[in-house]
């Protein structure tokens, strides 16, 4: 998927209001614990808006509420709103901790509902269950639309290194203390919501659409995450366990081991406790990370999207192979066309020279 995120232009001149909505909305304590926060979820969102295929923006339409005018980004903390009361048991499926200081994901071990103990009841499990049932033309548009929205949420989730943080202080919100000046902040909340707070507020002057701005240049060509646009989009390592690139063990190991390397530990390398005091130091340390995953989490939900949902208009569709053979036969078509268009790219190359190299020269005296 190779495509500049043009509508980001037009998502950016709703997202001073949009985001400043978010933003000053009150937020539950219970939620607060488990959530990438509003702003950050409705960024990654935004972001992928940016990226979805004309088929894809038009699924999503067909099955969203009307509320949501199409938009995932207007649904992208429903997760953590509505659906806490509707379906109290969701709330395990927001995070998959580890044990502390493994520093890696283990499905077995970790996904499992910390409420039921049920096997794959985590972020994990959940983002696997919800592409299936979007997909499930047996199921009601509204539980297909319902499935749609938690999978736009926990795709965000996964990306936050806390939602795989460790097991013994429940994803860093059992360590308070103070960060910026501010006291009393759990390191969970640190990462939902001040460093991103605060980086709009210092570096943006509080202007959401200028952040939003910089995520879409940033994405472009030359911006620092182009580069890595190829590994973002990668198929998974299993397309039969793992279909329509919807890698979420391998997005879970990502985080385990930034959790390990950046959230647990500061500008120093020491080892985050309770009774904390973060500062600006910590800030200049760990936002490059909430921003590259803010980043990567918004372009591998096109990338879902758009291998569920468009026919052929983006390469991602030809990922969604159900066995390895499919997978190797899209594959082997995919390079076959990139060597025909290399081919006539060399040939309207070498057109180009032989008719320069044909043309009278002029002897200068």
């Amino acid at each position: 998927m190779r495509r500049s995120p043009l509508s980001l232009l037009a998502l950016s001149a709703v997202a001073a209001v949009a985001l400043l909505a978010l933003v000053s909305a009150p937020v539950a304590v219970q939620a607060e614990d488990l959530q990438w926060g509003f702003t950050g979820h409705y960024i990654t969102a935004a972001i992928a808006e940016g990226y979805l295929s004309t088929s894809a923006k038009a699924a999503c339409k067909n099955i969203l509420p009307s509320w949501a005018e199409g938009s995932i980004g207007k649904v992208a903390s429903w997760a953590d709103s509505s659906a806490r009361s509707k379906y109290p048991w969701s709330g395990q499926l927001h995070y998959a901790d580890t044990p502390e200081w493994k520093c890696n994901y283990d499905q077995a071990r970790d996904c499992h509902g910390g409420v039921t103990g049920e096997p794959m009841a985590c972020v994990d499990g959940a983002i696997q269950n919800y592409t299936k049932r979007i997909l499930d033309k047996s199921l009601s548009d509204l539980d297909r639309g319902e499935a749609l929205m938690f999978l736009v949420h926990f795709v965000g989730d996964i990306h936050q290194p806390l939602h795989t943080g460790f097991t013994t202080d429940q994803g860093g919100n059992l360590q308070k203390g103070t960060f910026c000046g501010v006291k009393g902040r759990k390191l969970h909340q640190i990462w939902d919501d001040d460093m991103i707070s605060k980086r709009i507020k210092d570096d943006f002057n509080g202007d959401n659409a200028a952040y939003m701005k910089y995520f879409e240049k940033e994405l472009a060509k030359g911006g620092k995450y182009y580069i890595d646009l190829p590994s973002w989009e990668r198929p998974c390592a299993s397309v039969t366990k793992e279909p329509y690139r919807a890698c979420s063990s391998q997005w879970a190991e990502e985080s385990t081991k930034l959790a390990c390397s950046t959230a647990y530990v500061d500008q120093y390398g020491k080892q985050i406790k309770t009774g904390f005091d973060l500062d600006q130091g910590y800030q200049r340390f760990a936002i490059p990370v909430v921003e590259m995953q803010l980043a990567k989490g918004g372009v591998r939900l096109a990338n879902v999207l758009n291998a569920m949902f468009s026919a052929r208009e983006e390469s991602t569709a030809r990922y969604h192979a159900v066995t390895p053979e499919q997978f190797k036969a899209a594959r082997q078509q995919e390079q076959a066309e990139r060597r025909a268009e290399r081919a006539q790219k060399a040939t309207e190359y070498l057109k180009q020279r032989n008719a320069e190299a044909a043309k009278p020269t002029i002897a200068l005296e």
